[in-house]
């Protein structure tokens, strides 16, 4: 639990004394392991008076701080004391404080509205000839220059005062928020939440031994799944390596309660796909390293989900680097296949890199009927190789995620959506996976077998045959089309018993709508997650023929076919540089949205809802003296 299946939750019930009200919130702050909740047995009991005012000037305090810290892109770093003896008194301190520096956010305000200005002035100018207006543009332009001064020479000062200040308004932001879920009676406190398992005990002791005879806590475990009633907060507790991945989870929605984590898929996805679509090991060096600077960049500005995106493209970039190797790509073919992988000519040299290759060119060689580019390439054989792998790929982790989905509702104990959904599913596309899984019995034909299948199902299809009993082959593509048929079937079987149970269609509505439902929808979803997969081998060749493109006008421009030549030529090495940014930033960027666009849409709707909400409890940002 907690990696695979989200930490367990206990619902915490709080009831004290109200005369300890502050101090106990200020406690359970520092511990950072609540998340209050709206109240299900207190909300009889009224509201603390004088919390929505005092988050409302709290939210008002962090938009100038937030504005300032914006603007000289100060980093975010954990530093300040807050002295607390009691709310009211913070209050005012923190008032003061922002009134200090509110100069400062004045004079920003000031700047972007003389920019604007100008900006505006400029326009009127050039298109009315206005010249009565340059007098005015000097003026501001003057002010300007002013405003940056003043601001450039403050910003060592008041960096510390700033970053300081935040964290502070953030730790009584916190601090109001749990309040604002409380409520109270003439003498009690009451409060709600959650609280993960492993952490529960250790909350309860440290609160009950300070306030034992103030205090009552009680807690219980979240109930069974139930569509209409709100889930218990989800958090897992990933390794450091699948981490990074929960940031593609929040594209889709956060994983319910009772889900599997979809960051273990998209850990094992995102990498391969992106590899596939993008395996140069030059470009990927470069990527590399943007995606160091990129997390260095999010650090310091405090952007965790940028910080997690930089990893999820260093861990990719990583693989692909190892596919470029296999490919033996570095920035295009030159490098390594040289003008003789281009022009295919024995008087054409190879690449500088050919013979320091940390890959033998046996392996590549071996590997020529599967990577359909290259020196060694047979293109008309391995496009088609290239293309089922591609396929096969993407069968599997749809079953896969199929499956998974499949579990969930298990531990939902959401039955009726298995039948009604998943099973269907999982019948038309393991028939599928047959298919490609039928190559395996003899690895070293595979491409063979499952060529010798392809053709099997496109007689029976297109011929229809009398005798499906010819041989192995004829039985097992007879099956997968029966087996596809019977998915389908039955998804459209199901949903016509049940519109017609409900009474409320016609016969011929209940079948024509169960058939769309059931039948032709389901059918048309398969082939275009079969089509969509085809785009990893697609993008691939893309890359690679574009530096190929790149390289080829360099030899000609060179008008040589000595790779040494061509890469010493200025002409032709600016062509292949500049080819190289074009593959970097556009397939690159391509290949990183086709890798989330694969798991978001052919995998993750297969096996998350993703309905849940996160766990969020509220801790401290400073130290806290009372």
């Amino acid at each position: 639990m907690g990696i695979i299946f989200p930490d367990k939750m206990k619902r915490v019930f709080i009831i004290a004394n109200l005369h300890i009200a502050e101090k106990l919130v200020l406690d359970i702050l520092n511990l950072g392991v609540f998340q209050p909740e709206k109240p299900i047995y207190s909300k009889i009991f009224n509201k603390i008076e004088y919390v929505d005012e005092y988050l409302a000037l709290v939210k008002d305090y962090l938009t100038i701080t937030n504005e300032i810290i914006s603007f000289y892109s100060f980093p975010i770093k954990r530093t300040g004391e807050l002295k607390f003896d009691n709310l009211s008194n913070v209050i005012k301190s923190l008032s003061n404080d922002v009134e200090r520096i509110k100069h400062v956010y004045e004079k920003i305000i000031k700047l972007k509205q003389n920019r604007e200005q100008i900006e505006d002035l400029y326009t009127k100018i050039e298109e009315y000839k206005a010249e009565n207006l340059l007098i005015e543009l000097n003026n501001l332009l003057i002010e300007e220059k002013e405003l940056q001064n003043y601001l450039r020479k403050i910003k060592s000062e008041i960096e510390t005062e700033v970053i300081s200040l935040y964290n502070k308004l953030l730790t009584i932001q916190n601090y109001l928020e749990i309040l604002f879920y409380a409520r109270k009676s003439r003498f009690f406190f009451f409060l709600e939440g959650y609280v993960k398992e492993k952490a529960f005990y250790n909350f309860k002791a440290v609160l009950m031994n300070k306030y034992s005879k103030n205090i009552i806590i009680e807690a219980e475990n979240p109930v069974k799944y139930v569509s209409t009633l709100e889930p218990p907060p989800t958090s897992f507790s990933s390794s450091r390596i699948i981490k990074p991945f929960e940031v593609i989870t929040k594209f889709y929605g956060t994983p319910n309660y009772w889900e599997i984590n979809p960051a273990i898929v998209y850990a094992l996805a995102f990498p391969l796909f992106f590899s596939l679509m993008f395996p140069d090991a030059g470009n990927g060096v470069i990527l590399f390293i943007f995606s160091l600077l990129l997390y260095k960049y999010s650090k310091n500005r405090n952007n965790q989900d940028l910080s997690q995106i930089s990893i999820v493209l260093a861990i990719s970039s990583f693989i692909s680097i190892i596919f470029g190797l296999i490919d033996r790509d570095f920035f295009g073919p030159l490098l390594v296949g040289g003008v003789r992988e281009i022009i295919n000519s024995k008087n054409a040299t190879v690449g500088p890199l050919y013979n320091l290759w940390p890959i033998p060119s046996y392996v590549s060689f071996n590997l020529r009927y599967l990577i359909p580019f290259g020196i060694y390439s047979i293109p008309e054989i391995s496009l088609i190789n290239g293309i089922l792998i591609s396929i096969s790929v993407g069968i599997i982790f749809m079953v896969s995620t199929i499956i998974l989905g499949i579990i969930n509702l298990i531990y939902k104990y959401n039955f009726r959506d298995i039948f009604l959904d998943y099973l269907p599913s999982f019948i038309v596309y393991f028939s599928v996976f047959l298919l490609f899984a039928y190559g395996f019995v003899s690895p070293f034909q595979y491409f063979y077998r499952v060529i010798s299948i392809l053709s099997e199902i496109e007689k029976i299809v297109v011929h229809f045959p009398d005798n499906f009993m010819e041989s192995s082959e004829s039985i097992l593509s007879f099956s997968i089309i029966i087996g596809v048929l019977i998915g389908l079937i039955y998804g459209s079987s199901i949903r016509y018993y049940i519109y017609k149970s409900k009474g409320r269609k016609g016969v011929k509505t209940s079948l024509l709508q169960s058939f769309i439902e059931g039948f032709f929808d389901p059918l048309i979803v398969l082939i275009s997650n079969i089509i969509s997969f085809i785009r990893l081998i697609v993008l691939g060749l893309a890359h690679y023929y574009l530096l190929y493109a790149f390289s080829y006008f360099a030899i000609m421009i060179a008008g040589s076919f000595n790779t040494l030549q061509v890469l010493t030529n200025p002409s032709s090495l600016f062509i292949l540089v500049l080819g190289n940014l074009i593959a970097i930033a556009l397939e690159g960027t391509l290949a990183f949205i086709q890798s989330l666009r694969l798991n978001l849409y052919e995998l993750s709707g297969k096996f998350c809802r993703c309905d849940g909400r996160p766990f969020t409890p509220k801790k401290a940002y400073v130290s806290i003296k009372e």
